[in-house]
């Protein structure tokens, strides 16, 4: 069961929307700070790790061997136009178009599906965390979350936290129309950045400001993690 937590010190939610999760919560409380999301620091200092997957090993095979049997698919499939067996043309390239087909298809299915997977959780500074996945190559990914109270619950399959649509100023807290923020960010295995996820208020039908978020370049927002296992107090004090 998800509990609802304190209002964060930047940004609080209106009733409708979904609550920040209890594991964020808890690293809120444990990590206090003064970092802005709007001001990501310039250098920051990556503390322990505080999540591991508990599919890692079994994922890491899994794409290993999709890729294998794509590999194999498409290094064997000019054989099939060689075998002497009393097929037409055409059926011999519906066939090898057919092998090469399904094995690339199971193979963008697995690198979609194990994109949002989270293989380890670090502490980012004082109040964030960076989460690091795995592309289809099985390169590193890293998505830096500069505030974890903007991490939500997820619908998306394969999916269990995700970053807002929309952002709430917390009263009393003082927030232009037209001031945007940096909530997270995405790096790749050289460090180089890319996609972020932005927010920027604005005035609703009501005249009430309204954090509107949108992605930029190629941001990772849903993440697969296995929330009770999350270490709250890993590094702390």
């Amino acid at each position: 069961m998800l509990r609802t937590p304190p209002l964060c010190r930047r940004f609080a939610l209106p009733p409708v929307s979904a609550q920040p999760l209890r594991s964020i919560s808890l690293l809120q409380r444990r990590w206090k700070s003064d970092v802005v999301p709007n001001s990501p620091p310039a250098t920051t200092t990556v503390g322990p790790v505080i999540y591991t997957a508990p599919l890692l090993r079994p994922f890491r095979r899994l794409k290993i061997f999709s890729l294998t049997s794509l590999a194999l698919s498409i290094t064997l499939s000019p054989f099939i136009f060689l075998m002497p067996a009393p097929l037409p043309t055409g059926a011999r390239i519906a066939l090898a178009a057919s092998a090469v087909g399904a094995s690339g298809f199971s193979t963008l299915l697995i690198a979609w599906a194990s994109r949002s997977y989270v293989n380890i959780i670090r502490r980012e500074g004082e109040k964030g965390m960076r989460l690091e996945s795995a592309d289809w190559l099985l390169r590193r990914i890293t998505t830096t979350v500069w505030d974890t109270s903007v991490i939500r619950a997820s619908g998306r399959p394969f999916a269990s936290w995700e970053l807002p649509d929309e952002l709430y100023p917390e009263e009393g807290k003082t927030v232009h129309e037209g001031e945007t923020a940096v909530l997270a960010k995405t790096e790749d295995w050289k460090g180089r950045l890319q996609g972020q996820w932005i927010v920027e208020y604005k005035k609703d039908a009501a005249g009430k400001l309204v954090g509107k978020c949108r992605g930029q370049g190629r941001i990772i927002r849903h993440f697969n993690v296995s929330d009770e296992l999350v270490d709250s107090t890993a590094g702390s004090g």
